[in-house]
């Protein structure tokens, strides 16, 4: 999917309900994930203007080599990459989301 300028082309845009929600960075089996982090994180950012998601930046991201996967949540007040054995279901992303909109301007 091609970002705006400066951005590039992030190899996997994630959707929940239609709407854009996170990035899937994929990179060759190997591949040390924790070095290419900055270039996932600056996908989150650089969505065509004619695309409104619901949270900007968006939340997810992920970088995976096909042996290892890591993950990202915007929305962790502490948000750092960690290792995770799966993609993380559909249904527990729009939870997640559900829950932050549902308490947005509340301590955490």
């Amino acid at each position: 999917f091609t970002l705006e300028k400066p951005y590039g082309r992030v190899d996997y845009l994630l959707f929940l309900n239609g709407q854009p929600a996170g990035v899937i960075e994929a990179k060759p089996e190997g591949t040390t994930l924790t070095e290419v982090e900055h270039q996932s994180g600056r996908y989150v950012a650089g969505l065509p203007d004619w695309m409104k998601p619901p949270v900007y930046p968006l939340p997810f991201i992920y970088e995976s080599s096909g042996t290892e996967t890591r993950f990202t949540n915007g929305y962790d007040p502490d948000a750092r990459s960690r290792r995770v054995f799966t993609f993380h279901r559909p249904e527990t992303l729009s939870e997640w989301s559900r829950q932050i909109t549902a308490n947005k301007g509340l301590p955490t």
